[in-house]
């Protein structure tokens, strides 16, 4: 399972107290799991299971407290950015600044771009092409002061991009997402599929047994008849399925009601929990709600 980060464009958390290490997670559930906190500086963001920049950190992430001590994080994305402004990586925060590490494109080309920002103030640490994939992964370890940031393609050959120093006083970690154009840009949805401490990884990964799955169940009132597609007896979370109210001879289909809303026909639901959907029939002739 991933976690989808869905961006329109690209705050702080507040430093924390004593932490332990941040966990790993798959995000192998329908809920996002409580240690993370979404943080969605431009509103405009939502989570479902962004020039080095100065200012506001406004892109839509995911974070999650950490000690202030080394670590190493890996994150796998499923998606790679590809029209010019889209942005995903990982950010690390703390007192007063940020270290962002992240994927763009440029409309051509799919770059990595490293940066800290400090007391207001962005400094660019690299800036280059990177090659595309299926799926892209970011790993970043800190020791002392001395960090490194490596890429790749595959999720076993990694290629350092750049080290550095710093002395950021580590609080919270997590992925983000974002366009970073303060115009027009294109949204983009971002799929995180695992976010790890090396130190603790999850594995199997997504628990290596079948999902959790779900019940779609339908009803009518009026005349008419409802079909499902796939019409299965359960639907593993994060599938689809298809309704399509046909009503029947001298009937109109008005609308949804229950796990569904609207007039939509047919519409596509994406399975989280079990959903109950009535759709609504009204004879030729009547008004709308009357049999």
């Amino acid at each position: 399972m991933v976690m989808a980060l869905i961006a329109s464009v690209p705050g702080t958390l507040p430093a924390a107290a004593e932490v332990d290490s941040f966990v790993s997670d798959d995000f192998d559930s329908v809920v996002l799991d409580p240690v993370w906190s979404v943080v969605d500086g431009r509103g405009d963001g939502s989570v479902a299971t962004v020039g080095a920049g100065s200012g506001t950190n406004n892109s839509l992430r995911v974070m999650q407290p950490a000690a202030d001590e080394d670590f190493e994080v890996e994150a796998k994305f499923d998606t790679a950015p590809s029209k010019k402004y889209q942005s995903m990586g990982v950010l690390v925060e703390g007192a007063g600044g940020y270290l962002r590490f992240d994927y763009y494109s440029t409309g051509s080309q799919l770059r990595f771009f490293a940066a800290e920002l400090s007391g207001g103030s962005g400094t660019s640490l690299v800036d280059v092409a990177a090659p595309s994939g299926t799926s892209l992964w970011l790993r970043v370890s800190r020791s002392g002061g001395a960090w490194t940031v490596s890429t790749s393609t595959n999720g076993v050959d990694f290629t350092p991009r750049v080290s550095f120093s710093s002395s950021l006083s580590v609080s919270s970690v997590g992925p983000f997402v974002g366009n970073y154009s303060s115009k027009s840009a294109p949204a983009f949805t971002g799929l995180v599929d695992y976010f790890f401490n090396t130190a603790a990884p999850i594995v199997p990964e997504d628990g290596g047994g079948p999902a959790e799955e779900y019940s779609v169940s339908v009803s009518t009132v009026g005349s008419g008849s409802v079909t499902r597609s796939p019409d299965l007896a359960s639907y593993p979370a994060g599938s689809q399925v298809t309704l399509t109210a046909v009503p029947d001879e001298g009937w109109s289909f008005d609308g949804w009601s229950g796990g569904v809303s609207g007039s939509q026909n047919p519409v596509t639901v994406t399975v989280s929990s079990d959903l109950a959907v009535t759709a609504t029939f009204s004879e030729d002739g009547q008004p709308p709600g009357r049999r």
